[in-house]
């Protein structure tokens, strides 16, 4: 289970993550360490939790928003981005489903999950 946290400080944001990941493997699960917080641009931070592919897939997406995410943060983008982090854990579970089709682990109880954090910093007098 990963846990992501951040705290906005007077001079910026603090974000902090464990550094471990677990994949599946014919052998059993197989830990790893793994990077989960991500700079996007010069005010925005990422945070991914879940498999190593989705975190992948989601930090790349968040580069794909690197500019705009410079602007102004307003509901179109967050939307834009909304859709496209979603169609990625979309996937994932659609991939789950079709791997383990008419077995247990086809219900969507036992698909894998992801969560995100997005935090960006505009310095504001505390």
């Amino acid at each position: 289970m990963t846990l992501i946290i951040a705290l906005a400080c007077r001079d910026g944001i603090i974000m902090a993550s464990d550094g471990q990941a677990t994949g599946g493997s014919a052998g059993g699960p197989i830990r790893m360490p793994i990077h989960k917080i991500f700079k996007i641009n010069e005010s925005v931070l990422f945070g991914a939790a879940g498999s190593v592919g989705v975190i992948q897939r989601s930090r790349d997406r968040m580069y794909s928003f690197s500019k705009d995410l410079e602007g102004d943060w307003n509901y179109d983008l967050m939307e834009k981005i909304r859709k496209s982090l979603f169609s990625v854990y979309k996937n994932e579970i659609e991939r789950h489903r079709a791997f383990y089709k008419g077995t247990p682990r086809e219900n969507i109880s036992n698909a894998p999950i992801a969560d995100v954090l997005l935090c960006s910093f505009l310095k504001k007098d505390f």
